[in-house]
């Protein structure tokens, strides 16, 4: 074997070094998430070829969030690590992240709503997006399903496959303080029609969603509504559908009722103001 020669050495290290280096690279890469996502995104990991895919990883994160007021703060490191496995569930590419090719239009809904919850939580919880306003949070790009999205885009979607459903909006807060709340698990297909029920019950026993003043006779909806379609426009037929639809706590719908008549017609209708501050500002 020759001895190799001082350039032979000075080859080799090059080689070498740019070698570390390309590594050293990757890896701050990684470490910054250099990938155009706001926030980290880990690789996926749901076996492709299962259909309907699960989402463990986003019913652990939401679980926090419940136990912590339903407001998406994940300061513990785990649940920033299952988020970001989560995102990198609904990242990926291929056949089975694509809303269209599911089984069924209740498991599509569900990707598409649950993709919107993931991001919505990622989004409020991304330290440069800090000081942004919700509305401006909708318009912000992140990868999804091997393309690129927004909670804008994802709304319109989820609500133009389920225009006649305005319950499944109640899931698509983009983080309004005086929004509807988390949903409390990920939703699946199987269980749409029950989770949209019981979401919708939630919501209605919020103190921002309906008020009533039996003096004054006067029934107050959530602004928030103007977001649900299939909703009537003119606000006494839109209560008296809410009233079916996101029902308000027993007690104040009997009062309701009893003060405005089954169809309402007796009280005058108005909207409570919609807190649009970020989650966590709310008085």
């Amino acid at each position: 074997m020759q001895p190799l020669l001082p350039r032979d050495l000075r080859r080799r290290r090059t080689v070498a070094l740019a070698g570390g280096l390309a590594i050293l690279v990757a890896l701050t890469a990684c470490l910054r998430n250099e990938t155009g996502a706001p926030f980290p995104v880990a690789s996926g990991t749901r076996a492709h070829g299962s259909l309907p895919p699960r989402h463990d990883e986003l019913a652990w994160v939401l679980a926090v969030a419940r136990d912590h007021g339903g407001v998406p703060r994940l300061g513990l490191p785990d649940a920033r690590l299952r988020l970001s496995r989560a995102l990198g569930d609904l990242a990926a590419g291929g056949p089975f992240a694509e809303p269209g090719r599911f089984p069924t239009d209740e498991d599509a809904l569900a990707w598409l709503v649950n993709a919107h919850v993931a991001w919505v939580v990622a989004l409020h919880n991304a330290p440069d997006l800090a000081t942004r306003e919700v509305e401006a949070l909708r318009s912000v790009p992140f990868p999804l399903a091997g393309s690129r999205w927004t909670l804008a885009r994802l709304e319109g979607e989820v609500l133009a496959r389920a225009p006649s459903e305005p319950r499944l909006a109640l899931f698509l807060n983009p983080g309004f303080a005086g929004g509807p709340p988390l949903p409390g698990t990920a939703l699946e297909g199987h269980t749409l029609s029950w989770q949209l029920a019981e979401h919708a019950a939630s919501c209605g026993r919020s103190a921002s969603f309906w008020s009533f003043d039996p003096a004054r006779r006067e029934l107050r909806i959530s602004a928030f509504t103007a977001y649900m379609p299939g909703l009537p426009a003119p606000l006494p037929q839109r209560a008296r559908r809410l009233l079916d639809l996101v029902p308000p706590p027993a007690e104040l719908r009997v009062a309701m009722v009893a003060g405005c008549g089954e169809a309402l017609q007796r009280c005058s209708v108005a909207l409570l103001p919609l807190d649009t501050r970020r989650w966590g500002h709310s008085s």
